[in-house]
């Protein structure tokens, strides 16, 4: 007969093995979301006219600033990116491809994510005030089976803000989340080569960024600092581009179920 030391030592074994093993946290549906991600900024002001009919016109554009680094072997951060299933083997030039990603918390600390795909949204009410938030992009990696050429496609990009804890998803190490995604493969790069067959994998991005508005002359600027988790990934999945003709729908094996907690976005 087990005593209550035994008993009490198997619970604290399975207990754990459960959080060894981690559990996910989240499901964020995305393939139907169109994302509201411009931002407003000041206009810029009228042009100047003299007396001859000649008038000057200043005005702000666009700018970004990135500030770069790299990743250490020694960061206790680390996410790991999979993807799970595409829709199918085979893709046209004109055809979206919709996938399912897993991102799991594989370092040592709890991290936070970007969660909301509506940027604009969370911009403050007053255009002309900066603006700081966080950007978490999930890119699709490309490589050439013939060649060996790399290609990166944005597939995705989900953002937060300090002010609002719900526009992020809190990862403890073990655990993970699944997005759900719809994006054109051949369409966003003339690069990718008909006929050709890739072996695709998830990169994902993490940023800081400061929306600068230019009150002066209009416009705006951004500046962005990378961040550097450690990154590694998941199994490579392979998918082709053919001809129209060709474009047969071929379904991709080991797509998981959706889970009953899924997140809806509108």
């Amino acid at each position: 007969m087990l005593t209550r030391l035994q008993l009490g030592a198997g619970f604290l074994l399975m207990l754990s093995a459960a959080v060894l093993m981690g559990q996910e946290v989240s499901y964020l549906d995305l393939v139907d979301v169109k994302p509201r991600t411009e931002l407003r900024h000041p206009k810029p002001p009228p042009p100047v006219c003299n007396e001859d009919g000649g008038c000057t016109v200043s005005g702000g554009i666009g700018s970004a600033s990135i500030g770069c680094g790299g990743e250490s072997s020694m960061e206790p951060r680390a996410l790991k990116s999979t993807l799970v299933s595409l829709d199918r083997f085979a893709y046209t030039p004109d055809d979206a491809a919709e996938m399912e990603i897993r991102i799991e918390n594989v370092g040592s600390v709890e991290m936070s994510i970007p969660w909301n795909p509506h940027l604009a949204d969370l911009q403050p009410v007053d255009e002309t005030q900066k603006f700081h938030y966080s950007s978490f992009a999930i890119v699709l990696n490309l490589t050439s089976q013939a060649d060996n050429q790399h290609e990166a496609i944005e597939a995705a990009k989900l953002y937060g803000v300090a002010e609002a804890p719900a526009t992020w998803k809190i990862l403890k190490p073990g655990e993970w989340v699944r997005v759900r995604i719809k994006t054109k493969l051949a369409a966003s790069s003339g690069k990718l080569k008909n006929g050709a067959d890739y072996l695709v994998n998830i990169l994902p991005q993490l940023r800081s960024e400061t929306f600068i508005p230019n009150v002066k002359y209009g416009g705006y600027g951004t500046d962005i600092a990378n961040e550097y988790p450690r990154r590694l990934s998941g199994p490579d999945l392979m998918l082709r581009i053919v001809r129209t003709s060709e474009g047969e729908k071929t379904e991709v094996s080991g797509k998981l179920k959706e889970s009953e907690a899924a997140v809806h976005f509108k």
